[in-house]
Formats: structure tokens, sequence, C-alpha cells
């Protein structure tokens, strides 16, 4: 569900003409999947425009973001 949710936020940001998960595959130690994801840029003038002061949640600040995420790794 969580790889549906995020391919779904990257084509709703705009940025990306397709987005495709070409492999999910159950990592071999407890309950986490590896996925590979390709998707492809628009052209930047077909981005939408972004908000001059962005909400916590636009941005990825809102605490939630690195939960899931192995040790020395960022969110960005």
């Amino acid at each position: 569900q969580q790889v549906s949710d995020f391919r779904s936020k990257l084509i709703a940001s705009g940025a990306f003409a397709n987005v495709t998960v070409e492999e999910q595959t159950p990592a071999p130690f407890g309950q986490q999947v590896n996925v590979r994801m390709t998707a492809q840029w628009k052209p930047g003038a077909q981005w939408p425009s972004v908000a001059q002061n962005p909400t916590a949640d636009e941005t990825g600040k809102n605490g939630n973001s690195a939960k899931n995420l192995p040790a020395g790794k960022e969110s960005n």
C-alpha cells in the first residue's frame, strides 16, 4: 500500500510524466520491501507552480517522513 501511495504522490506532484513500479520484493529481514521505480521528468515549463510558503506536510517536515528509513538514510 505504501508503494502505491508514494507512486500516487509522485504523479500528483506534477513533476513526472511517467512513474512505474518495476519491482517489489520482500526483504529477507522484517516487514520491509525492496522497490525499484522509474520515472520520467516533465520539462520544467510543464511543472506546477510552487507555493511561496509551503506547509509542513508539503515539505515533508511533519515528523513522519523519516520514520521508516534505515539508519543513516535521510528523507528529502
